[in-house]
């Protein structure tokens, strides 16, 4: 036997569109959404934080943000140091220091965190670089730019 349901509209007892929640569905750690930016070519010159890309997402409460940064770097100075950091909502999530054993080296720079749940809301993203010496460019080579993604997952 088959049957078929058809209905235009389906509403909670409220009369609001359903939760997956509302409709006992558990979407824990499901995606719900990603944003993808791609910015141009960042020189970083200065000791202090230098905004490389940056992405705004407006989330469900108690969802974690999945964030993923990669880039190609070229220093002119060799065994400088840079300083790459991920922020949410302008407070510091994590970092890493990359350095060029030579000048003109080609290295690769890639940042993955996952936060803790967040708020209901939009919450900015921003990848920081900083340099120890010297000029560096993120995403010289043009390939791919500087890639920013970040994903939305249901808590």
């Amino acid at each position: 036997m088959t049957s078929i349901l058809k209905v235009s509209t389906i509403q909670n007892t409220a009369g609001a569109a359903p939760t997956a929640a509302d409709l006992g569905l558990n979407v824990a750690g499901s995606v719900i959404q990603a944003v993808n930016v791609t910015a141009n070519a960042v020189s970083i010159s200065a000791a202090s934080p230098t905004t490389i890309v940056t992405t705004n997402i407006t989330t469900q409460a108690n969802s974690k943000l999945y964030i993923a940064f990669s880039s190609d770097l070229n220093s002119d100075t060799a065994g400088a140091w840079k300083y790459n950091q991920v922020f949410l909502d302008n407070v510091l999530q994590t970092g890493n220091i990359s350095s060029t054993a030579t000048a003109s080296f080609q290295s690769c720079v890639s940042l993955v965190h996952l936060s803790s749940a967040v708020t209901a809301g939009t919450h900015t993203v921003k990848i920081t670089g900083h340099s120890g010496g010297g000029t560096s460019t993120y995403a010289e080579a043009g390939l791919n730019g500087n890639s920013l993604v970040v994903m939305e997952i249901a808590g």
